[in-house]
């Protein structure tokens, strides 16, 4: 989701102005899992260096969870998942507002930013499933606690160089909900 007006404007240093907050608004995450004996699995994804638009990822998420059965079709689950990495990209000074008129403004510099953020989610979740034939959906609640770290990377024309650090400490509640469809006997598409 887009963030707020608010979460997408400075709120110091300077004059308020527009944050590039989109750099990439979507990174394909491949994600693998493996069912293990006793109902257990693990996953793992990773998300490469690839440059989409302006944001440059290296991700990578991991869960490990198991499955006990209750009745015929309907199981409970535990997850336990973490997600960690660095998107690099210009998030505070994108070329567009690039500048050289004044220093006191924002973006004094001929540059774009390089700036670094590390998610650092860690979360556990509870579910209950229902399976089908071919189509199985879940419902769920999950806490998690994420340690999101935020660095400017910018070199001011005046030889300034911007390294201010913004560090979050969140915990949230989520609700779940999600379904899958099995397109053979070793794919299935899964939407969340």
């Amino acid at each position: 989701p887009v963030p707020g007006a608010a979460l997408q404007r400075t709120s110091s240093c300077f004059r308020p102005k527009q944050e590039n907050s989109d750099i990439a608004p979507v990174l394909p995450r491949p994600r693998i899992t493996l069912g293990l004996p006793g109902g257990f699995f693990v996953e793992a994804a990773y998300v490469p260096p690839v440059t989409v638009k302006d944001a440059t990822p290296r991700l990578f998420s991991a869960a490990a969870g198991v499955v006990r059965p209750l009745r015929a079709s309907v199981s409970i689950a535990l997850r336990a998942h973490l997600t960690v990495g660095s998107v690099e990209g210009p998030i505070t000074c994108p070329a567009a507002d690039l500048q050289l008129a004044d220093v006191a403004e924002p973006c004094y510099g001929q540059a774009p930013s390089k700036d670094h953020y590390r998610p650092n989610v860690f979360g556990i979740e509870g579910l209950a499933l229902w399976s089908g034939a071919r189509v199985a959906a879940y419902v769920g609640i999950g806490l998690t606690r994420m340690r999101p770290r935020f660095t400017v990377g910018f070199q001011q024309a005046n030889g300034y160089f911007d390294a201010t650090r913004v560090l979050v400490n969140l915990e949230r509640v989520a609700l779940l909900a999600g379904a899958r469809s099995e397109i053979s006997r070793r794919f299935s598409v899964t939407g969340e």
